[in-house]
Order: C-alpha cells, then structure tokens, then sequence
C-alpha cells in the first residue's frame, strides 16, 4: 500500500523549509566572553577570529575578524561626559548618529547608504545607519547601544566590492552578535 501522496509532499516539504530556516542562521561560541571593557558579554560568531586582545585592537572593547579577513565587527565605547549625556537625553540617538558618522567612517568620505534609524538591542536604546565610505566604497553598518552607564559604537565593515550577499551574510551576523550580548 502507498503512502497518500499529499502526506508524502507535505513531510518532503516541511524537512525542506527547516533545512533553509537554520541554515541561514549564523552560529555563534556556546561561550561567553568578557569584553575588555569589562561593559559586557559576548559570543564570537563560527568562522570569525576574536582579535580583542591583539594590540592592534587597542581602542576597541571587542575587535572581530572574519577568519578569511574579509570582513570585521567592532565594538568601541563613545566616552560621553556629562555634557553629552545631557546633548543624548535632549536629542536622542539619531542626534548621536549625525555626530558618529566621521568617526565611524574613520575620518574618510562617506555617502550615507541607509538614514539613522531608532530600534532596541536586549531591551536596550539603540540606533542603526549605514554608510559608504570613499575611497574604496566600503560598506559600514553602525548601530549605537545605549547600555545606560555607556554607549557602544557596534560597527561592521564589509569592503567595497563585495558581493551584495556577502554584505547581506556579514550584517546577520553582527545581528546575531548583538542579540545576543550580556549587559
């Protein structure tokens, strides 16, 4: 006796659809790490190499290499005084992010690629934008936490001239990272 046929299509088709759901979720260290700041937690993401305790990662809470060096995270505390506080509290995030913007793209040109956006990041305050930088035509996703005694620059680069899915894997990716920090 043969199996009904839409039974049959049905399971072929459920096993398909999980197959792709997972797959494209990136996969990070069961273990947490201890960002050099001491402000947080973090897992590092399968194929990416911690580089935080390397001296070139002097400046950066946490420093993440993709393992084909194509790509980075990284994670700088913005020292704000309590002037600035005060400029944060009056006019938000998106002000902040007009003013990060030559400090994320390193003092190069830049055009930006997607406007200063409000979100939350484990329940924390928190603004995203992108920008292309010149020369080079480098890709910057920069998303600002608010994680209340500090404010993290979260800042991944993609260089120019990579593919649109390479972007697109390297943005989920800093997602990922950054749902899952430990405040």
């Amino acid at each position: 006796m043969k199996p009904a046929r839409p039974v049959y299509l049905a399971l072929v088709l459920a096993v398909f659809c999980a197959g792709c759901s997972t797959a494209s979720l990136p996969v990070l260290s069961p273990a947490y790490t201890p960002s050099r700041d001491g402000g947080f937690q973090y897992r590092v993401p399968a194929g990416w190499y911690d580089a935080t305790a390397d001296s070139q990662a002097v400046g950066h809470a946490v420093w993440l290499l993709r393992d084909d060096y194509g790509a980075t995270i990284a994670v700088s505390d913005l020292h704000l005084d309590r002037e600035a506080r005060e400029f944060l509290k009056e006019g938000g995030m998106t002000r902040l992010a007009a003013l990060s913007m030559t400090l994320a793209a390193a003092g190069n040109a830049y055009t930006i690629d997607r406007v200063p956006a409000i979100s939350r990041i484990n329940g924390k305050p928190s603004c995203e934008y992108q920008l292309v930088t010149s020369p080079g035509s480098d890709l910057l996703r920069v998303v600002l936490v608010d994680a209340g005694n500090r404010v993290y620059m979260v800042t991944a680069l993609v260089p120019g001239g990579s593919r649109s899915a390479a972007r697109d894997d390297v943005f989920a990716v800093e997602e990922a990272f950054l749902n899952t920090l430990r405040w």
